[in-house]
């Protein structure tokens, strides 16, 4: 806006100078502040306060809480950003025991002796704005008018519901809502008054003090449940509802956190403990660096703190790749300047380490150099979880995994997508963007983290690897493996124990080594497989699944390739090509080159689709495509195996 539509600021300026509007604070890019470390929260909040102050001299007092998620020593960090109020909804006040007849108003609370004050947004008013007639809205106003003179009533939502939402643009702008809805309040202007949140705080004493628990709005409650008690969740509030006086005790079925998201989605808790990494190394500069060598990267950081990539609701949000994507940019290219900062391969080309990144209890092993960090979990097979190409600021992997969703159930009643109609909140719409959706309701065993091994029956086809029907054996597949070896830039992983798949009858021993080779103008990325078959016969395939993900997949700038042929990267099916297999994006400007060594009998080719809800309906996402080289064996006791795929990053710029 500043850059594009400047003379939109000057009228608000206007307008805040008028009196005619408050400018609220809160976090510059729009984190969930409880997410983030307390020096990033202080950043966040001065960030968007000296902005304001800086376009439209005026220092905000409030300040807005993405998603309005609240826990309990938020008030601290508030206070210490000099946030004199903030706004929350009124479940989060009625979760706590206050009464529904008190929330017309505002209370005071603290943490450590922190105070901050906080307001109520009324979920009355969300539900009814813009989507009932303005009769009903003014009913409601009237009613707690008589009930409760000189009252606050006040609603705090986005404003994607003003036009961006199905259908809205037609009824809040064409069919005159929001003009109505002004004039309608102007014309009752004898008993409805519309008043700036810090004009009332400054005339009205706090209703009380109150306490907030963990909440946030009922929709995100919903949301981050997993799936199992959010369908107890969700037949505990219709039973409730259907009892006689059941909407007094709705208000204490509060469980859970926005944290829970972490723990629901394996992919959110990756990213949220790279950024957690990211920040701890701006943290840990030296406090000789120079402050305006920090700015800019410290600025990317903060972006990538951005919330919408760290959740899933009934917007795409962690199912958007590009908004993952968005989120990963930022960090890798921070994460690039701070090598430069630190000086971190001046004296070792590569450099690695083992630590728990992702808090789950197992180390993983990250490994980086000047232009790539990949991430090795051993926990997980040995497989690959990030990839970053730092000329590219990309994260090569940034797939998710396909899982069964409590709403995956309505979609079978869902109708297309309309753009009239009625006019429904998008929280009542039940509608698909395209018809056959369910047939991509595949659900997968593990993480879509790249170099997993697939042990499997020699009967099995392309078709099974589609269709994940390959039946191969979890223990390699998924297992943990040991770290055995370490070099410079070479680790090798092992695991050894029986072997089930059909027609086999054998004990192995399994070797996974990684290799990292940097050369003048490429990356290369290998894994070297050794298969020893310790006791036993039998005749099997095994696969070797890449996972990547170039987010456009049927973009004509983003490609398979080799000598002969060329097809988009939502192709899928069987290639019988020694020869190696290229990705291109043209995009982003780099070439990945796919090499197997010996050669594999097959490369198999499969995208990978989520079903989602989005403000439109359902949605098939792109999530990447599994790319898997399979070589046929017949092994029998003190036979050795060896096989290699190696990917190799080139940037084309």
């Amino acid at each position: 806006m500043e850059r594009d539509h400047p003379e939109y600021l000057t009228r608000l300026r206007k307008l805040s100078e008028a009196g005619r509007v408050e400018l609220m604070g809160g976090g510059f890019y729009e984190p969930i502040l409880i997410s983030i470390p307390e020096r990033d929260r202080q950043a966040q909040i001065a960030r968007l306060r000296d902005f304001v102050k800086g376009h439209f001299g005026v220092s905000p007092r409030g300040a807005w809480l993405a998603e309005r998620v609240w826990e309990p020593e938020l008030p601290r960090s508030l206070a210490a950003a000099e946030v004199e109020y903030t706004l929350v909804d009124d479940n989060h006040f009625l979760s706590a025991g206050v009464d529904p007849e008190e929330v017309y108003g505002y209370y005071s609370t603290d943490s450590e002796g922190y105070l901050v004050d906080v307001i109520p947004g009324l979920q009355s008013l969300r539900y009814l704005i813009p989507w009932r007639p303005i009769s009903e809205v003014l009913a409601m106003l009237s009613r707690v008018s008589q009930a409760h003179p000189n009252s606050l009533v006040t609603m705090g939502d986005d404003l994607e519901k003003f036009g961006s939402w199905p259908q809205t643009y037609h009824s809040v702008y064409e069919e005159h809502w929001l003009d109505d809805f002004f004039s309608a309040v102007e014309s009752n202007r004898s008993w409805l008054r519309c008043t700036r949140a810090c004009d009332y705080l400054d005339s009205h004493a706090p209703l009380g003090r109150v306490y907030l628990p963990t909440a946030s709005y009922r929709e995100m409650i919903e949301w981050w449940l997993p799936r199992p008690a959010a369908e107890a969740y969700a037949e505990a509030l219709g039973r409730l509802q259907q009892l006689e006086g059941g909407q007094r005790y709705l208000r204490f079925l509060n469980p859970g956190s926005w944290r829970n998201f972490l723990a629901k989605y394996s992919e959110a808790n990756l990213l949220h403990k790279q950024m957690l990494a990211v920040s701890k190394r701006f943290k840990e500069l030296p406090s000789s660096t120079p402050a305006r060598e920090k700015k800019a990267p410290y600025a990317l950081l903060l972006a990538a703190q951005c919330n919408d990539a760290y959740w899933h609701g009934v917007f795409g949000g962690l199912y958007a790749p590009h908004l993952r994507h968005a989120a990963y940019s930022r960090l890798i290219e921070a994460d690039a300047i701070l090598d430069k900062l630190e000086k971190s391969f001046e004296q070792d080309a590569v450099r690695w380490k083992q630590f728990d990144l992702t808090r789950n209890g197992r180390p993983d092993l990250e490994v980086c150099s000047e232009r790539i960090n990949f991430l090795i979990r051993p926990s997980d097979g040995a497989t690959v979880a990030a990839i970053h190409y730092k000329p590219a600021c990309v994260n090569l992997v940034n797939s998710l995994r396909r899982r069964p969703e409590v709403y995956h159930k309505k979609l079978s009643q869902a109708t297309p997508s309309q753009n009239r109609g009625e006019l429904r909140s998008i929280h009542d719409r039940v509608e698909a963007k395209e018809e056959g959706l369910s047939r991509y309701l595949l659900y997968d065993r593990y993480d879509r983290n790249a170099f997993r091994s697939y042990f499997f029956s020699a009967n099995k086809a392309w078709r099974d690897f589609q269709m994940l029907q390959l039946e191969e054996s979890p223990e390699w597949a998924g297992a943990e493996y040991a770290l055995a070896e370490t070099g410079k830039a070479e680790w090798l992983f092992v695991r050894s124990g029986p072997l089930s798949v059909p027609g086999t009858n054998m004990h192995l021993q399994f070797e996974k080594q990684f290799r990292l080779n940097s050369e003048k103008d490429s990356e290369r990325l290998s894994c070297q497989m050794q298969v020893k078959c310790l006791q036993g016969a039998g005749r099997f395939r095994l696969g070797l699944e890449i996972i990547l993900n170039l987010l456009a997949g049927h973009a004509p700038d983003r490609y398979y390739s080799t000598s002969s042929w060329r097809e988009n990267l939502e192709w899928a099916g069987e290639l019988q090509y020694s020869v190696p297999l290229n990705l291109v994006d043209e995009w982003l400007k780099i070439s990945l080159e796919l090499t197997t060594n010996p050669p594999c009998q097959f490369w198999w080719l499969c995208p990978t689709f989520t079903v989602s809800q989005s403000e439109e309906g359902f949605e098939k996402v792109y999530q990447g495509s599994g790319i898997m080289p399979v070589w046929e064996l017949n092994l029998k006791t003190a036979d050795c195996w060896e096989a290699a795929l190696e990917l190799a990053l080139r940037s084309l710029s």
